[in-house]
């Protein structure tokens, strides 16, 4: 989405927005890609080392194996971001999400289907917002 962090401003909200809205789905899943760009970044601020991860699908590109990929996350995260994973739908890894996570010092979270997703979202979001158990 972006190559560096973004002030929260409005104008970055609306644009934001306007990618996410035109994000397609592909078919592939590149879990580790995604965490090592990620991981990668640094906040030249004092905001929290905070990572939301989020998927619907298990990794198909890239290193597909979960061990594997929660070795490199671990070994990468040398800034100490705690990851917050949502497992979005009810065939999501959450599983491999939940202890990449806890071994990152976040949480994760499944959406499941055929509930009410706004509840679901504002549990996790007040997860992430006021993280009592780091």
């Amino acid at each position: 989405m972006y190559k560096t962090f973004q002030p929260v401003n409005p104008a970055n909200k609306a644009d934001a927005i306007s990618r996410v809205s035109g994000i397609m789905p592909g078919g592939l899943t590149n879990i580790s890609g995604a965490m090592s760009l990620a991981l990668d970044q640094r906040a030249e601020n004092t905001a929290a080392n905070i990572i939301v991860f989020l998927t619907d699908g298990f990794p198909t590109a890239g290193q597909t194996f979960w061990p594997s990929i929660r070795d490199t996350v671990q070994r990468e995260n040398d800034q100490n971001y705690a990851i917050f994973s949502l497992a979005i739908g009810s065939s999501a890894p959450y599983a491999d999400m939940e202890r990449m996570s806890t071994m990152n010092n976040g949480i994760a979270r499944q959406i499941f289907d055929g509930q009410e997703v706004t509840s679901q979202i504002q549990g996790f979001y007040d997860g992430v917002a006021s993280p009592v158990v780091w």
